[in-house]
């Protein structure tokens, strides 16, 4: 049995990975004014995801106002990623609404918007997630570079919750590869559900390692983890033989842009990007450093 059929066994053992219970009335927040989407673009057949018809593999959609894609340009804007088994309205409702009040509340004045990827459909399981989280990342740096040469005076800011760091370091992987180097000022993962040797230098034992390309086409690069991160130490190890960055941090060595910082006072999975019990303050206090 290889290892992506093993998984395909146990999906239901990581369906911790899912994020529940906070909802946008209980933050106080009132949207945002805008989402990247691709929602729609992948499905799943016969154990194998593909693009849908009209898509490829760098498309992305806009919903509602992008400030400085409509309008004028904002001095920051940040993207937040949601991650694992969220459909449109609990990415919406659940993560990036309850995400834009924390960071409100922790001191960011600037506008907040959401990226929302298909992360949960009917025969969607975990590895089949992995792999899609990985086909946006030339999606979300298409969006990246696209808003970054429109909108070059404007600091974009790209956070990741859970799984939605994987598309992240893509995206990071993709824009190196197009050199586009000053497309991203700041990434910030919270709760990384990734591998912890992710992010660093090139490490022989592992390929998919992105340190070089983190040190070559990000400003600034902030990892939030949580050694009591039950959803990480138990559901994603369970499932990926692996620690998790937002577990323990980076294991090799990182590049020099990396800043780890241990928040293990937080209070779950679910609540890194709340005012209340997570660390907003932390992740705000980084993008003025």
């Amino acid at each position: 049995m290889n290892r992506r059929t093993y998984l395909g066994t146990i999906a239901t053992g990581v369906a911790g990975l899912a994020t529940a219970g906070t909802t946008a009335a209980e933050s106080g927040t009132d949207g945002v004014p805008g989402y990247v989407s691709t929602r729609g673009h992948f499905d799943i057949a016969w154990g194998e995801e593909y693009l849908t018809d009209g898509h490829d593999e760098t498309d992305y959609d806009v919903d509602g106002t992008i400030p400085g894609l409509s309008g004028s340009a904002p001095d920051e804007l940040v993207v937040m990623l949601h991650g694992y088994n969220q459909t449109p309205a609990e990415a919406r409702e659940d993560i990036i609404e309850p995400a834009a009040a924390g960071f409100q509340a922790g001191g960011y004045d600037g506008p907040v918007v959401g990226y929302t990827w298909d992360s949960k459909f009917s025969n969607l399981q975990w590895w089949d997630t992995v792999e899609i989280a990985e086909q946006n990342g030339p999606k979300l740096a298409a969006y990246c570079r696209d808003y970054a040469q429109k909108n070059p005076g404007t600091a974009l800011r790209v956070v990741g919750h859970s799984l939605g760091a994987e598309v992240i370091l893509n995206a990071i992987e993709q824009l190196d590869d197009w050199g586009a180097h000053d497309a991203i000022d700041t990434v910030t993962m919270l709760g990384a559900a990734v591998n912890d040797e992710a992010p660093s230098l090139d490490w022989e034992p592992f390929e998919d390692t992105y340190g070089e390309e983190i040190e070559r086409s990000v400003g600034r690069f902030d990892n939030f983890y949580n050694t009591s991160d039950e959803t990480l130490t138990g559901s994603y190890e369970y499932a990926e033989w692996d620690t998790a960055l937002g577990a323990e941090g980076i294991e090799e060595e990182p590049p020099a842009n990396y800043v780890d910082h241990d928040v293990s006072y937080v209070d779950g999975h679910e609540t890194y990007f709340l005012a209340d019990g997570g660390c907003v303050d932390a992740v705000v206090d980084t993008w003025s450093a």
